[in-house]
C-alpha cells in the first residue's frame, strides 16, 4: 500500500472513530476538544476536529527513546545544505521564506534556541496536493532563498533526542493539517515561528460492552459498504481467527466474531453495513455451529466454511485459501513472507498479525513444543513459495527444534529469522520493529485477552499500522519505547475498561 494511500485512509479511520467511539462508549463528543500541552488547541487529532485525549509520556519514561538528552548547542551545519539551484537566484523573480525554530519553555527551563532543529521545506508537485522536500537548513533562524513561486509547507525536525514533537507549520504533527505557504515572485514571506513542545501522545478508546461490539465498531468505521469477504471467526477460542486476520487482509476484507451457537446483534447489524461479496466462516462446527452458518447464509447467500481436523489445520487451509485459492500446484502470488507462531497459545500471534499484513504475508501455527513440523506444513510452504520465515516467539513458545525443522522445510533459498523477547509484550515491540519504519498511528490491544486485537488486525492492515501489546493497567518499558521510537501521533486503543484501563488511557505508568 502506497504511503499516501495510508496516510489519507488513516486521517479518515481516526477521524471517524474519535466520533462514534465517543459515542459507543456512551459520552459525550467534547465542545472543542483538547488542548495542547501549550494551550493553542492548533487542530491537532482527527480531521474532524474532535480530538483523543493528550497525554505526556508515562510516569518513570524516559524522556526520549533513549533516555536523556543533553541540552541542545550550537552546531556546525556549514556544509550540510543541498542548495535548490547552482545559479544564483534573482530576488526579482524568485521569492523568500524566513522564520525562527525554537524548543518551547517547560516547568524546568526557559525557551531555548532550535540550533538541532532541522527546517525541512517541502514543495507542491505540479497542481496536486502531495508535496516532496526540496532542500534544508537548520535553526534556530532559518531563510530559503531563490524559490520559485509556488506552494511551500515547513516540517521542523528535532535532531537532538529532546523529547518533543516533531510538527509542521502552524502547530501541527500531521502532514495533511499543515499550512500551505504561497511564495510570489519578489516576495518574502517572514514572521514564521516553530516552537516544538514536549513530546505527547493523542490516545483514543474504541470499546463497547463486549467484544463483538468492539469489532462491529471498528470493521465498520474501517471498512467501506461492499468489502470484498467478511471472515467470522469463533470470540470464544483463539486458534481460528489467528491466521484468519492477515488472510483477511490479503484479501481486503474485514473478520467480525460470533458465538457458538449465535450471531451477536452487533455481528449482525455490521454485516448489514458492511454488505460483504462474500462470506468465510473459520473453523469446523465445534467452533462455529450449523445454526450459525445458516444464520449467516440468510445475511448473505455466498458463503463457505473453512475447517479441518485441528487448529494447525484450519490455519493451513485458511492460508491456502487466501493465498493460492484454487490454483494447483505452487502459486505464483503465494506469500514470500511467513509469520509461524505456536497455535498453543495467542499474544505472539497477534502481534505478527497486522505485521504480516504488512508484508502481504500469513500468519501460520505450529506445534511449538514438538519436534518437527508436519509434511503438511512443508508443503504448504513450498506451495506458496516462501522466502523468509519469521518465527515469532522465544523458544518457550516455538522449540529450537521446530525451528530447525522449519528451515529444513523452507524452498531452497528461504531464510528464517527468530523474533523474540523477554515476554510477549516485548516480542509485541520486536515484531513491530522488524517490520515497520513508520507508525504515525498505531494500535493497542491487551496482551492478557485476544479478543480485541483478533478483529483490529484487518483493521491495522487498512491504515499499514504496527499493533502493540499492554499490561490492563500499564504500559510495558519496551512496547512505550517502540511508541516513541516511531513518533507515534495517535494511538488508538482496542477494548473498554476493563480490558485497557483509564490509566492506560491517560498514559499514566510503566509496568
Amino acid at each position: 500500500m502506497g504511503r499516501s494511500v495510508a496516510r489519507s485512509r488513516a486521517t479518515m479511520l481516526v477521524a471517524a472513530m474519535a466520533v462514534s467511539a465517543v459515542i459507543a462508549l456512551g459520552g459525550a463528543l467534547p465542545a472543542g476538544g483538547t488542548e495542547r500541552p501549550d494551550g493553542t488547541g492548533s487542530g491537532l487529532g482527527a480531521a474532524s476536529g474532535d480530538r483523543g485525549t493528550w497525554a505526556d509520556a508515562p510516569a518513570g519514561a524516559a524522556d526520549g527513546p533513549l533516555g536523556s538528552a543533553a541540552a541542545p548547542s550550537p552546531t556546525d551545519r556549514s556544509g550540510q545544505l543541498p542548495p535548490l539551484s547552482e545559479v544564483e537566484p534573482d530576488p526579482a523573480t524568485t521569492g523568500t521564506i524566513e522564520g525562527r525554530a525554537v524548543y518551547a519553555a517547560t516547568d524546568e527551563q526557559g525557551e531555548r534556541p532550535g540550533y538541532d532543529i532541522k527546517v525541512e521545506l517541502d514543495r507542491s508537485v505540479g497542481d496536486t496536493d502531495d508535496f516532496e522536500t526540496v532542500t534544508f537548513t537548520y535553526g534556530p533562524d532559518f531563510r530559503f532563498d531563490g524559490l520559485e513561486p509556488g506552494r511551500y509547507r515547513l516540517h521542523f525536525v528535532d535532531e537532538a533526542q529532546q523529547n518533543v514533537r516533531n510538527e509542521y507549520y502552524d502547530s501541527t504533527p500531521y502532514d495533511w493539517d499543515a499550512d500551505v505557504i504561497s511564495v510570489e515572485a519578489g516576495q518574502v514571506v517572514g514572521g514564521i515561528v516553530a516552537s516544538l513542545n514536549p513530546w505527547g501522545v493523542y490516545t483514543y478508546r474504541y470499546g463497547g460492552d463486549n467484544r463483538y461490539d468492539v469489532a462491529a465498531l471498528i470493521s465498520t468505521l474501517a471498512f467501506e459498504p461492499g468489502v470484498p469477504v467478511l471472515y467470522i471467526a469463533s470470540g470464544e477460542k483463539f486458534p481460528d481467527a489467528l491466521s484468519a486476520g492477515p488472510a483477511a487482509a490479503h484479501q481486503r476484507g474485514a473478520m467480525l466474531l460470533v458465538q457458538a451457537d449465535s450471531v451477536p446483534k452487533a455481528t449482525r447489524s455490521a454485516i448489514d453495513t458492511l454488505k460483504p461479496q462474500k462470506i468465510v466462516i473459520v473453523g469446523g462446527e465445534a467452533s462455529v455451529s450449523a445454526r450459525v452458518y445458516s444464520q449467516l447464509s440468510a445475511l448473505q447467500p455466498n458463503i463457505e466454511r473453512i475447517g479441518g481436523a485441528d487448529r494447525y489445520e484450519v490455519s493451513r487451509n485458511v492460508i491456502d485459501y487466501a493465498f493460492c485459492g484454487e490454483v494447483e500446484g505452487e502459486c505464483a502470488d503465494g506469500a514470500a513472507t511467513v509469520f509461524a507462531a505456536s497455535g498453543a497459545n495467542f499474544p505472539d500471534a497477534l502481534s505478527a498479525g497486522p505485521a504480516a499484513a504488512h508484508v502481504d504475508g500469513a500468519v501460520l501455527l505450529v506445534p511449538g513444543r514438538d519436534w518437527k513440523v508436519d509434511d503438511a506444513t512443508e508443503a504448504l510452504l513450498h506451495r506458496l513459495g516462501t522466502h523468509h520465515l519469521y518465527v515469532t516467539g522465544g523458544p518457550a513458545t516455538v522449540s529450537e527444534a521446530v525451528e530447525f525443522d522449519l528451515v529444513s522445510a523452507l524452498p531452497v533459498g528461504g531464510g528464517l529469522s527468530r523474533i523474540g523477547g523477554a515476554d510477549r509484550y516485548e516480542v509485541s515491540a520486536n515484531v513491530n520493529a522488524t517490520v515497520f519504519t513508520t507508525g504515525e498511528t498505531a494500535f493497542l490491544a491487551s496482551g492478557a485477552v485476544f479478543a480485541d486485537a483478533l478483529s483490529g488486525g484487518p483493521v491495522a492492515a487498512t491504515i499499514d499500522a504496527p499493533l502493540f501489546l499492554a499490561q490492563k493497567d500499564c504500559y510495558p518499558e519496551s512496547v512505550w519505547n517502540g511508541i516513541r521510537r516511531y513518533d507515534t501521533i495517535d494511538l488508538l486503543l482496542l477494548g473498554g475498561p476493563n480490558t485497557l484501563s483509564e490509566s492506560v488511557y491517560n498514559v499514566e505508568y510503566l509496568c
